[in-house]
């Protein structure tokens, strides 16, 4: 009998064991996504010069995102409370701020027509219990900016 015990014992904590490192590696993959769906909308950003009414920059960015395989559902941006300021596309997943650049000249503060963009993607975090206890919050996303872009 002392065996049995030991045994459950024994194949809880492997169960446990096994379901932990699958979970680490499956966030690190959607995270990694994350992260290198960031890198890519900041590069094209840059790449169109802030142009975000370009229809080549939209289709560059949504068939990059289709070919990744990064999806965030639609109700996890709209729920965000702290995406109050950021510009959310829905159907892409991703929020950005538009941050115009100033200068000082004399102690007197100037704008500029240099603008910087700030990108953020979202690691999707899809696990049944976790989404009950956590909401959808920043500590899940990933942000970047793109190098100052001058604009006419």
């Amino acid at each position: 009998m002392k065996e049995s015990f030991g045994a459950t014992f024994n194949l809880t904590a492997l169960f446990v064991f096994v379901v932990l490192i699958t979970g680490f590696i499956l966030f690190g993959m959607n995270y990694y996504r994350a992260f290198s769906v960031k890198n890519k909308i900041v590069t094209t950003i840059e790449e169109y010069e802030g142009n975000l009414s370009n229809v080549s920059l939209k289709e560059e960015i949504d068939s990059y995102i289709k070919r990744s395989g990064y999806h965030i559902p639609e109700n996890n941006l709209t729920n965000d409370k702290n995406n109050n300021d950021w510009t959310c596309i829905l159907d892409q997943g991703w929020c950005y701020k538009i941050s115009r650049v100033t200068k000082k000249v004399d102690g007197v503060e100037t704008k500029t027509n240099t603008y910087i963009y700030k990108v953020k993607t979202f690691v999707n975090m899809n696990i049944p219990i976790f989404n009950k206890f956590f909401t959808f919050s920043n500590f899940f996303s990933v942000t970047g900016e793109t190098k100052p872009v001058k604009r006419s």
